[in-house]
């Protein structure tokens, strides 16, 4: 298993499991009334970053979508809860898997998708390109029942 798509001569990566890169704002957030939020009203808000979340891959997903235009706006706190808890209050916005936000929308969290953005894998199962024994098939077909 693994969060990135690797390329190794001999193996195959397969996706798994993909969400949707959504921004989660203050249930009294303006931002609701769009079905899903565009880019320019996305740059007016305080973007709150979490540390323990620096090597996600989707954290790198949103980067590329705003490049540089983020760099100065974020204030990084500790944790993802500790951004969720910022967020609640409406302090800014963060940016998230729609599964990551799930257990946030009953705490003060609305969860809108980004105008434009692209769905990203977070799993993938790593295998040889050879067949499979048993136990290992066993494993793969319980990792792709996952998703």
């Amino acid at each position: 298993m693994s969060t990135a798509a690797w390329e190794w001569p001999g193996w195959v990566c397969e996706p798994l499991w993909h969400d949707t890169l959504a921004v989660a704002v203050a249930k009294r957030s303006h931002l609701l009334s769009y079905r899903e939020v565009p880019r320019q009203e996305l740059l007016k808000q305080p973007l709150i970053c979490a540390q323990s979340t620096a090597d996600e891959p989707w954290r790198a997903v949103a980067q590329r979508l705003f490049e540089d235009e983020l760099r100065g706006r974020e204030q990084v706190v500790s944790t993802f809860d500790m951004a969720m808890t910022l967020v609640a209050a409406g302090y800014g916005i963060a940016f998230a898997p729609v599964a990551r936000l799930a257990s946030y929308l009953c705490r003060g969290i609305a969860a809108r998708p980004l105008a434009g953005s692209p769905a990203i894998v977070m799993a993938y199962l790593l295998r040889p390109c050879t067949s499979l024994t048993e136990p290992q098939e066993r494993f793969a077909r319980r990792a792709r029942s996952v998703s």
